[in-house]
């Protein structure tokens, strides 16, 4: 898909078939799958030892949700490029997501097209 360096991606996703979904996507979308995380805990730890170019949270997560971890990866990373994923109409968390800098949201409920085509997109975007 690029010249150079693969896109590095962490996926954050408590979902095994959703995470296996992004996953496959990713690597399909010329990206390097540098980590993943069921809970926001250990997503805010592998973005701090990867310092991907894209990071993938889910809003609902164990232990730590996908808000508050994006909060914490913004305190040191506010450049962080970061698409967040939810199962269902969340507008509350998607509004307050984008106020605290996500870049978009991908609902798991779309077809897997549409969720290709915009995580292509993303994968670009990160890149730039």
């Amino acid at each position: 898909m690029t010249d150079g360096p693969l896109t590095r991606v962490v996926i954050a996703e408590d979902d095994p078939i959703f995470m296996e979904l992004l996953r496959h996507a990713s690597v399909l979308s010329g990206c390097e799958v540098v980590g993943e995380a069921v809970n926001g805990l250990e997503a805010v730890e592998l973005y701090r030892e990867n310092t991907p170019d894209l990071l993938l949270l889910d809003i609902k997560m164990p232990e730590m949700g996908g808000l508050e971890a994006l909060k914490e990866i913004r305190k040191s990373f506010p450049d962080a490029y970061v698409v967040m994923i939810t199962a269902v109409e969340e507008s509350d968390a998607i509004e307050e997501a984008m106020i605290l800098g996500a870049r978009d949201y991908i609902r798991k409920g779309s077809p897997q097209d549409q969720i290709i085509t915009r995580l292509q997109r993303h994968i670009r975007n990160a890149r730039d």
